[in-house]
């Protein structure tokens, strides 16, 4: 069983033997002694476990809080135990916030973060807390922008004293250029355009607009003052080149085709009508806008009146003389053009020829060639012809009514015998006849 040493005056305390560095300068968290306690003067009366080891120690180990942050350890000097708080984290500063919960007491230390090796006494551990101690979590695990660590060290009763300077992220960025209150690295996420910027806007793309505190500001010169109207005859709209959609012909609206129509948007003719105002029927009309001719008299320029005319512009034939083609009286043939009758001819008396000789002391002589005409045909003419001997020979008259005797007139000089040739035509006897 384990014994306790007393004494009779003070109570028992546990101590320990702080290097001889510790108060001369030197780093504390490098020369702290963690060796056995040892008893003072002031221990008289105060009752503790004996031991010869460590392992003795570590039966009477109190219970504490937090559970087994103490070490147990034997001064073989004296030959009692000592409980001292651990470190941990290695820093060289023993937990400040280690307790007995009853029996003997734990040394205590001055370390206010017994697991963070950068906090301790004198040192400024970087730290993410904000005021109210919630934990700071910056996108990505560590802070970015115009995010930072704040800093804390410990408090000289073994408390943690407050993060100070540590920034969090906000909510969103703000669209100031450059801005990443979100501390995610991207400035200006999620607004709409940065303050400041301008950009091209407007139907036509050449407008401005400016972004502000709102958004993007009103567009400016974005289109014509006119764009979308309408322009032109042809239906056409104001474009973002201030000219109109649809070009209109400079003729536009203007007479065509032997001002049959008028020029179109496209530049044509409205009227199509092949060759307006030329000649058609046999020249008696002109062709009308519509295809038509203006004269529809038929087979103009065609035979009529038996071949004696053509058809005229007006449906009338160009000879009225009637009864054309038809029999003239007395058997004297048929009507002509001109009204006249064909007048058919008849016999055809040669006379033998006469022969005689002249002396030329008959100068002149008149022979009768001939006798009656032949029933119901009269004299047509006379035909004389020399067939030999000199001098010359001439028709004077002809015979009438039945007589068909021609008189020839001959004219000898100094020549002595002539032979002619007579020939007498007749005709026959019409009403209409005439010479």
């Amino acid at each position: 069983m384990m014994s306790f040493r007393s004494a009779s005056a003070s109570l028992l305390f546990w101590s320990f033997t702080i290097a001889a560095g510790a108060c001369g300068g030197g780093n504390d968290h490098d020369s702290a002694d963690l060796s056995v306690p040892s008893m003072s003067s002031a221990d008289a009366g105060v009752t503790g476990p004996s031991c010869t080891t460590d392992s003795d120690c570590a039966a009477a180990m109190p219970q504490t809080s937090p559970a087994g942050c103490a070490v147990a350890k034997c001064d073989p000097l004296q030959g009692v135990c000592s409980y001292l708080a651990k470190d941990d984290d290695g820093d060289g500063h023993r937990a400040a916030s280690c307790k007995s919960l009853g029996g003997a007491v734990v040394q205590a230390g001055d370390d206010c973060d017994d697991q963070n090796p950068k906090l301790y006494p004198g040192a400024n551990a970087q730290c993410s807390e904000i005021a109210d101690g919630g934990v700071i979590l910056f996108p990505g695990g560590t802070p970015k922008g115009p995010c930072q660590y704040g800093t804390q060290t410990c408090n000289a009763d073994g408390t943690t004293s407050a993060c100070l300077g540590a920034v969090a992220p906000a909510p969103k960025d703000s669209c100031v250029p450059g801005n990443d209150d979100s501390c995610d690295g991207t400035p200006n996420q999620g607004c709409a355009c940065v303050i400041g910027t301008t950009q091209k806007c407007g139907v036509c793309g050449t407008g401005t607009q400016t972004c502000d505190s709102s958004g993007w500001g009103t567009c400016t010169g974005g289109a014509p003052p006119n764009y979308g109207s309408s322009c032109g005859s042809c239906g056409g709209t104001i474009q973002c080149n201030g000219q109109c959609s649809v070009s209109t012909p400079t003729n536009y609206g203007q007479p065509c085709n032997n001002s049959c129509g008028t020029i179109q948007c496209n530049g044509q003719c409205s009227n199509t009508t092949p060759n307006p105002g030329s000649p058609c029927n046999d020249n008696c009309g002109s062709v009308q806008c519509n295809g038509s001719c203006s004269n529809n008299t038929p087979n103009v320029g065609g035979a009529c009146n038996a071949n004696c005319g053509t058809v005229q512009c007006n449906g009338g034939c160009s000879n009225n003389t009637p009864n054309v083609g038809g029999a003239c009286p007395n058997g004297c043939g048929v009507y002509q053009c001109d009204g006249s009758c064909s007048q058919t001819y008849g016999n055809t008396i040669t006379y033998n020829t006469f022969s005689g000789a002249f002396s030329c002391c008959f100068i002149n002589r008149n022979v009768n060639y001939g006798g009656a005409c032949t029933p119901g045909y009269a004299m047509a003419n006379c035909t004389v012809t020399k067939t030999s001997g000199g001098g010359s020979v001439t028709v004077v008259g002809t015979g009438t009514g039945g007589s068909c005797t021609c008189t020839v007139n001959e004219k000898n000089i100094g020549t002595e015998g002539a032979t002619y040739a007579v020939t007498i035509q007749e005709v026959a006897i019409c009403s209409n006849w005439h010479e």
